[in-house]
Parts: structure tokens; sequence; C-alpha cells
């Protein structure tokens, strides 16, 4: 009875089992065997633990070849416990989740053999089947169908993960081999490496030898360069104050120069000042000598005309003695008629008389020409002498140019000679100076040498104005000497004219004849 009892309730356990089971999995008994399955842990890179999982949790074949294919993929031959760490870790995370699929296994397999105990049962005839209803024996066949799938499918797993067990052993003694394998190679390539870096080892312990060698070496001639550079700077010391010497030096040249230059530069100014005065100077000497040229014309002419007056004058002279004879003639003539008396003679005598009323009034009418003559004649002797003060003091003035260029002159060639002495001053200090800074100092000289040149030449050609200037400035004395004696010719030809003109003029008897003598030389003049 007590069996029979348990029977029951291990029917009712399955009778409340199954159909949760039948709705869980309505496909087939692989499905409800899959969905029991939890999630899969992460393969790690041991093989052995891979194994111990697999069997363990007694899953299906996809998450067994998947931690395969990723062993296969990421395992190395490195073996390094960092891996076997990482499985241990994902174990421990992962471990409430197989916790679960051994109990559903554990499950399994007790209704497993719970269904076993009653199949043998039911086959030995200790089950009473007049007892059990027909429901409970279709039940129980389905479910025995089922589960016979169930075992079925189990033994078809079970082969498969054993060979997946062996296939993973396989696979585990080729990665030991190629662990094996490259442990070795890396205990070769250490062995080698250890060699080299012994050898380096004593190359560099050589060269540290080599090294302190040498340090000492250096150390002893760091000290003797230590006293060669405190002997250098007093050297240094000695040659910065020659150094400042000669900077002050090269100012105080400098100075010079600049001074020198600002007085070249008043030289050229001065140069050029009298440049301009002798251009202004050449341009008089120019119109004086159109003047000059002139003047000689004039006095050509005048002296052409003179020489005329002079013959004139001697032919007037001539006559006048004639006249002179004619008069006394005249004269004895006119005693005789007033002795006789005569009226013919009377009447020649009024004939006489009323001729020179005639004369007298035509002598009135000469005086007044004669005398506006005279006074244009002494208005051209002003102008002309006037002309002549001109020219002297225009000669004064170019003498005195000329000896303000000579004192110029003088003057410049003194300056030359104070700069020639400074030059060679300059020279003399810088035949010192050269060694420290030779080149801006012979670039000075140099400059200062083209501007000695360049003045040179200047006063050469001022020397040579200056000169022809002279020459020009002579051959303008002689010609107004020249002109001078010209002007006392012509005075005294005046004064010789005034005295002839007041002998004709005091004589009455030779009035007509003089009249005719004027108006013929007023038709000769114009």
């Amino acid at each position: 009875l007590k069996q029979f009892q348990q029977q029951r309730k291990v029917k009712g356990s399955r009778k409340k089992s199954t159909p949760m089971q039948t709705n869980s999995s309505e496909g087939t008994p692989t499905e409800t065997y899959t969905e029991k399955i939890p999630q899969e842990v992460p393969a790690s890179d041991d093989p052995k633990h891979n194994l111990e999982q697999s069997m363990n949790r007694g899953s299906s074949t996809v998450s067994l070849n998947s931690n395969v294919d990723n062993s296969e993929e990421t395992d190395t031959a490195k073996g390094s416990s960092v891996t076997i760490q990482k499985s241990k870790s994902d174990l421990q995370l992962n471990s409430p989740k197989e916790y679960s699929s051994t109990e559903s296994l554990r499950q399994i397999s007790l209704q497993v053999n719970g269904l076993m105990s009653e199949t043998n049962a039911f086959m030995n005839g200790s089950i009473d089947q007049e007892d059990s209803n027909s429901a409970e024996e279709n039940s129980l066949e389905k479910r025995n169908q089922e589960l016979a799938l169930l075992v079925n499918n189990l033994r078809q797993a079970n082969d498969q993960l054993h060979f997946q067990i062996q296939e993973l052993k396989a696979k585990n003694k080729r990665l030991n081999q190629n662990f094996d394998q490259e442990k070795k190679e890396l205990q070769e390539k250490s062995h080698k490496e250890q060699v080299a870096l012994k050898d380096q080892l004593q190359v560099h312990i050589q060269t540290i030898g080599i090294l302190v060698a040498e340090k000492t070496e250096l150390q002893s001639s760091l000290s003797l360069s230590q006293q060669t550079a405190k002997q250098k700077a007093g050297e240094i010391e000695e040659l910065q104050g020659r150094l400042r010497a000669s900077r002050q030096r090269a100012s105080d040249l400098e100075r010079e120069i600049i001074a020198l230059s600002n007085s070249n530069q008043q030289l050229e100014k001065t140069s050029k000042e009298s440049a301009k005065d002798i251009e202004r100077l050449k341009t008089e000497n120019y119109r004086i000598s159109k003047l000059n040229e002139e003047l000689k014309s004039a006095n050509a002419e005048l002296t052409e005309k003179l020489n005329k007056k002079i013959k004139d004058l001697q032919a007037l002279e001539q006559e006048f003695a004639e006249c002179q004879k004619k008069l006394s003639l005249a004269q004895t003539q006119a005693q005789q008629f007033e002795a006789n008396g005569d009226s013919e003679n009377r009447s020649q005598l009024e004939e006489v008389y009323q001729q020179k009323f005639e004369l007298e009034k035509r002598l009135s009418l000469n005086k007044d020409s004669i005398s506006k003559l005279i006074m244009e004649r002494d208005q051209m002797a002003e102008q002309y002498q006037q002309y002549i003060t001109q020219l002297s003091q225009q000669v004064t003035s170019l003498r005195d140019e000329i000896k303000q260029h000579s004192s110029e002159k003088e003057q410049l060639s003194k300056e030359r000679n104070l700069l020639q002495g400074k030059l060679e001053a300059i020279q003399q200090q810088n035949s010192n100076i050269a060694k420290d800074d030779p080149s801006e100092l012979k670039v000075q000289i140099n400059i200062l040498k083209n501007q000695n040149e360049e003045l040179n030449q200047k006063l050469q050609n001022e020397i040579s104005n200056n000169e022809s200037m002279k020459e020009q400035l002579e051959a303008q004395n002689d010609k107004i000497a020249e002109l001078e004696k010209a002007i006392a010719r012509l005075k005294e030809d005046q004064v010789d004219k005034s005295r002839l003109m007041e002998t004709i003029l005091s004589d009455s008897a030779t009035r007509s004849h003089f009249i005719t003598l004027h108006r013929f030389h007023q038709s000769t003049l114009v």
C-alpha cells in the first residue's frame, strides 16, 4: 500500500509537471531542452576549464562549438596566467547560471529514474493494471513516448559531447605541444639575448673604464683650460680697455670728420658762390667788351668827323685870311667912296648896309643855332663823361672782386693746408687704430682723400678762372686807358674848336662867309 501510495504521488506530481512542460514546449522535445539551458558563459583560454564547464552544464552543442571556435581563434602559444585568471573570474560571475542548469538536469534525471522504475514495475506486473484508468494509460503512453524521445536526444547529445571532448583533448594536446615549442623558442631567444646582453655589458664595462680615463684627462685639461681662461680674462679686460680707448678715439675722429665735412660743405658753398660770381663777371665782361667795341666804333666815327672838321677849319682859316684882305680893301674903298661922295657910291653903300643888316639878322639866327649845337655838344660830353665814370666804377668793382677772390683763394689754400695737416694727423692716428677696426677708418680716409682731391680740383679751376679774369681785366684796363687817351684828345679838339668859334664870331667882316660855311656844315651833318 505504501508503495502504491508513493506511485500515486509520483503520478500526481507527473501530471502536474507534464502540462507545464507541454505548454512551455509545444514543439519538439529538443526545443524544451534547449529552453531550459541557461545563457552561455564566455569561453576562456584554458581548454580544460571549458571541458569541465561543458560537463557540469550539460548544455547543447551550439555553445560547445562556439567555445571551441573561439578557443581556436584566440588561443596563442603564450599560455599566460592572465587568461586563466580571466576565465576564473568569468566562472565566478556565471556561477548562479550553472547552478540552475545542474538543478534542471538533476530534476530530469530524477524524472527519468522515476519513469524507469515505473516501467520496470509495470513490466514486472507489480502494478495493478485494472485499477488504472484508460486516461492515465494514454497519458503515460504519451509521457513514455516523450521520455523516449528525450532519452534518445540525450544519448545523441551525450555522444556528441563525447566526440567533442575527444576533439578538445586532441586540440589541447596540440596546444600544449605548441605551447612547449614556443616556450622552448622563447627560452632559446632569452638565452641568446642574455648572451648578447652579457657581451654588451662587457663592452659597456670597457667603455666605462675608457670614459673614466678620459674623465681624468678631461679634468686635468679642464683645470689647465680654467687657468688659461683666467689669463685670457685678464687679457680680455686689457683689450676691452684698449677697445674703449679706441672707441673714444674713433668718436673723436668721427667728430673731426663731421667738422671737416661741414667745412667741406662750406667750401663747396663758397666755391658755388664764387662760380656764380665768376659767371656774373663773365657776363659783365662780355657786356663791357660789347660796349668797348661800340665805343671804339663811335670813337672811329668821331675821329673821322673831327678830321673832316679840322680840314673845314683849315679851309675857313684860309678863307678868313682872304676875307681880311678883302675887308682891308673894302675899307680902303669905303674911305675913298666917302671922300669922293658920289651919288652912285652912296647908293652902293646903302645896298651894302642893307646887306649888312640882313647878314646881321642871319648872324643872330646862326648864333642861336650855334648855341643850341653847343648845348647839345655839352650834353653829349656830359653823357660821355658819365659813361666813362660808370666804366671806371665797374673797373674798380671788378678789381675789388678780384682782390676778394684772391683773398678767398689764399684762405682756401690755407684751409687746404690745414686739412692736409689734419688728414696726416688722422692717418697717423689711424695707423695705430687700424689693428682694431681698419675697414671703417680706411673707408673714411678714402672719402676724405676723395673730398680733398675734389677741393684741389675746385681750387685749381678757381685759380684758372681767376687768371683768365685777370687777363680779361688787364685787357679791359688797356682798353680803358686807350679810351681815356681818346677822350683827352677829344677834349683838346673841343678846346681848339671853341677858340676857333670865338675868333670867327668876333670878326664881323667874315660873318656872311661863316654863315654860308655853317649852312654847308649843317647840310653835310644831315
